[in-house]
């Protein structure tokens, strides 16, 4: 499964411009001239959400220490 995984990773990178693509871009052969990058937009968690992870987090941290304390 690899190999062909490697393959169709190699098959993605390839792309066609024409003869007057090239031209119009003085003859410059660097693929971010011709490539369209797709950009994701980015996400942004609420702050209500991001809290919610981290009071968890700190919860789940106090226990382990909790722990940890009774090994001492």
């Amino acid at each position: 499964m690899a190999p062909l995984q490697a393959e169709i990773n190699q098959l993605n990178r390839q792309f066609w411009v024409t003869k007057a693509q090239v031209k119009a871009n003085k003859y410059d052969l660097s693929a971010s001239r011709y490539r369209q990058i797709e950009q994701d937009e980015p996400f942004y968690e609420s702050p209500q959400v991001t809290m919610e992870r981290l009071l968890k987090l700190e919860h789940v941290m106090a226990e382990e220490v909790r722990e940890l304390e009774k090994l001492l």
